[in-house]
């Protein structure tokens, strides 16, 4: 989303670095639901929570689903945990992240993902993954994936058949440029879209009183006047 009208809506790592946690755990919903919509996936598959601050055993959002694979009597499951993180993480935290406070079990939400062969992921909007080590001679993002596959090895080996990735500004923010109209609520949550902007969200778009006029229009008949004189 970089040619032309769509360059007004393109997201960078610094405006994801400006989100809150809550609205963190917001935006990362609605990427997940408009994936899912494009793969013909139900939006009940999602699962989470807006409070990223409190005991969560690890799990902030979740995506569990199955589907008839193309290989005949075969069913594809998947199943995937995102974390959440609106802050700067540090080797250390990112180490400590699976793994419940005595230090001796993994976090329950990580144990199912081992337990079920599926994905969890680490989504922050605040620490710099792109930028190497002084002397690495590997990305930051890969070093990262790396430490954090170690620190779950120590407790359980299942790691080895599950996958783990961790999500920085840049990482989210390419996600949000290939939804466009993610892009646009993105925008307008930080406050850098109007009326007279090019694309609207249908819950802004709905709100504009000229809009609202039409559609109340359709709506008033004797039958429902009085339901919905309270909304127009």
């Amino acid at each position: 989303m970089t040619k032309g009208i769509f360059k007004a809506f393109e997201v960078s790592e610094d405006e994801v670095g400006r989100l809150g946690p809550t609205d963190l755990v917001m935006l990362i919903k609605r990427l997940v639901e408009a994936d899912l919509q494009q793969w013909g996936a139900p939006l009940s598959a999602v699962q989470g929570t807006l409070k990223i601050n409190l005991p969560d055993g690890g799990e902030d959002l979740s995506v569990a689903w199955s589907q008839p694979s193309s290989k005949p009597g075969v069913t594809d499951h998947y199943f995937t945990v995102f974390q959440m993180k609106a802050e700067k993480l540090t080797d250390a935290k990112l180490r400590s992240e699976p793994i419940e406070a005595n230090g001796k079990r993994l976090k329950p939400a990580v144990a199912e993902v081992l337990a079920r062969r599926g994905t969890y992921i680490i989504v922050t909007s605040k620490t710099n993954l792109t930028t190497p080590k002084k002397g690495s001679k590997v990305t930051r993002r890969t070093e990262v994936r790396s430490l954090l596959r170690s620190a779950i090895r120590n407790i359980d080996e299942r790691v080895d058949h599950a996958r783990l990735d961790v999500y920085g500004p840049v990482k989210i923010a390419g996600w949000v440029n290939a939804q466009l109209m993610v892009a646009v609520w993105m925008k307008q949550l930080l406050g850098q879209a109007s009326a007279d902007f090019a694309f609207q969200t249908m819950e802004n778009w709905s709100s504009y009183r000229d809009r609202r006029m039409h559609l109340c229009r359709g709506l008033h008949s004797a039958a429902n006047r009085t339901r919905y004189s309270s909304h127009c």
